[in-house]
């Protein structure tokens, strides 16, 4: 099969990536979930009034007051605030320095996101060896961006030699921890034989554990049903009516190309 790699790398300084932007996608999806996880309102306001509803007024002045007093976990709720512009005026500066102390003072969700924003280049001059830095604090404390992260850049070497055991050894640690785009990422590599020796059934262990994983988006499903319609792995023989199943749950999930595999009556 023909498949491009999951994970997008961060694109060059002076150049677009190349790869599909699913590996953007899921990094975005994950700061939603941060941001809902760090400030519940957010998560329940509507999409144009979401600035204005993560704190209340006496909320604000209560965290401004332990950040600026050295609360790391204030001093990043603050620097994420800031960063974004939520409820305030935008100032990516201050919310950097925020974002900073909190990580130095270990904030593992910090450190992630910082790596995440060097990494990409969002708001700040990109800068792989802070981002390696940042996501190997995180990552020290298994912390799934990181390990995502971190995976991703010796996976297609940007700031660092490409390493694909490294990289292997990244995305097994974060498919552990439950990252679908791992799970996924672990069966290309065993399929291919990169970072490790090429084996078929544990690539397909690899995407039937990733279809099966409520995040997935509908990828893994899709690339399961490739299998069985194509036999090309000796893990799944050909089984069309596998091929359909497979193929109508990743179009359930709204995975683009799904539907058109589906046999029509």
């Amino acid at each position: 099969m023909n498949r491009p790699s999951v994970l997008a790398p961060a694109p060059r300084p002076g150049g677009a990536s190349r790869a599909p932007l699913f590996g953007i996608l899921w990094k975005i999806l994950l700061f939603s979930a941060l941001l809902a996880f760090s400030f519940p309102a957010f998560a329940q306001a509507p999409a144009d009034g979401a600035a204005t509803a993560v704190l209340t007024a006496d909320e604000w002045s209560a965290l401004a007051a332990k950040a600026e007093k050295g609360n790391p976990e204030a001093e990043y709720q603050a620097g994420l605030i800031y960063f974004n512009g939520l409820g305030v005026p935008a100032d990516p500066e201050l919310g950097l320095s925020y974002l900073a102390k909190a990580a130095d003072h270990g904030v593992v969700a910090s450190q992630s996101f910082l790596g995440f924003l060097y990494e990409r280049g969002v708001g700040v001059p990109q800068d792989y060896q802070r981002a390696l830095t940042y996501y190997g604090k995180a990552a020290r404390k298994d912390d799934p961006l990181a390990l995502m992260g971190l995976a991703g850049i010796y996976f297609y070497g940007n700031g660092a030699p490409v390493d694909y055991k490294k990289a292997f050894g990244f995305f097994s640690r974060a498919a552990k921890k439950g990252e679908a785009l791992a799970q996924i990422m672990l069966g290309e590599m065993h399929e291919k034989g990169l970072g490790t020796a090429p084996n078929p059934q544990k690539a397909f262990a690899s995407y039937l554990l990733a279809a099966d994983n409520p995040a997935d988006d509908g990828y893994a499903l899709f690339i399961v049903a490739e299998l069985y319609a194509s036999g090309a792995n000796p893990a799944a023989p050909k089984d069309e009516a596998k091929a359909q199943e497979y193929y109508r749950r990743a179009a359930d999930k709204g995975f683009a190309g799904a539907a058109e595999r589906l046999t029509r009556p």
